[in-house]
């Protein structure tokens, strides 16, 4: 790659391989690279509320892309950095066969983040999404990156994370999704426990799978709940007691985690105050 590619105005020819809608020997030969050039990509997302003002944020969406692609040119002499999806992707060409090391990349990406926070002044997150091993894998990496964003937004405290680091929720992420297709598949004393919150107004799935999460950390939950820890006793106990559920075997205890967060986080059927 050469630097006057890093600066063309258009970016079709970019977006092209974010996407995959290229032919990679003649994209290899227009950009003047090897077909097998590997390529790591990082993701970025301004977090501002959606106001409907379009104009306004592919403007400020184009300003961010600007100050990455000063950023990646100094990093990475030939890098190319482009927008999709609503966001903006930086593809950094390795010197050598093989994935770049995550730490350099991520403290790269962290001062990338805090200098669009600084100019921008609105909240910014980035994800290492790896390294693409061919132009015919920028496709994939992007679309782990976008994923990573997804999950990160969780957690807007969290700057930066790696791929490697969001793998556990990505994972989970894609249980649920597919739970979420399949609504045979439920557990029914969860759907059970659900009914009794809505008929009378408890909040003993929340509690639950709170319990759950802190591995049964009652005074932490508690805390979290600003409840007594005795009152969160009494749900969990009563939780079992309407449901069945047997707490000390593993498969009762992941069966229960994963419907209650797929309940959580499904718009218009959970249980869950504010769901």
């Amino acid at each position: 790659m050469t630097r006057r590619h890093a600066s063309r105005p258009g970016r079709d020819w970019r977006t092209a391989l974010l996407t995959g809608r290229f032919n990679s020997g003649a994209l290899a030969a227009h950009l003047g690279i090897a077909p097998n050039a590997s390529a790591t990509v990082v993701a970025f997302d301004l977090r501002e509320p959606a106001s409907g003002d379009v104009v306004s944020q592919d403007a400020r969406r184009a300003e961010a892309a600007e100050i990455i692609s000063v950023h990646a040119a100094s990093y990475r002499r030939s890098a190319l950095v482009t927008q999709a999806c609503g966001q903006v992707y930086a593809m950094l060409p390795e010197r050598a066969e093989g994935s770049a090391p995550e730490g350099p990349l991520a403290r790269w990406a962290e001062d990338v983040v805090s200098a669009l926070r600084h100019h921008l002044r609105t909240p910014v997150q980035a994800v290492v999404a790896g390294t693409a091993p061919r132009l015919d894998d920028i496709p994939a990496v992007k679309l782990r990156g976008h994923h990573g964003l997804q999950v990160l937004a969780r957690t807007p405290e969290r700057q930066v994370a790696t791929h490697t680091a969001l793998t556990a929720s990505l994972m989970v992420r894609d249980v649920l999704g597919l739970l979420d297709r399949h609504g045979d598949i439920r557990h029914p004393a969860i759907e059970e426990l659900a009914r009794h919150d809505d008929l009378h107004g408890t909040e003993m799935c929340r509690s639950l799978l709170l319990y759950l999460d802190a591995f049964g950390d009652v005074g932490r939950v508690a805390k979290d709940l600003n409840v007594h820890p005795n009152t969160l006793r009494y749900r969990v106990r009563k939780a079992v007691a309407l449901t069945g559920l047997d707490l000390d075997d593993p498969e009762h205890r992941l069966a229960a985690m994963l419907q209650l967060r797929l309940s959580r986080e499904t718009p218009g059927t959970s249980p869950f105050p504010g769901g």
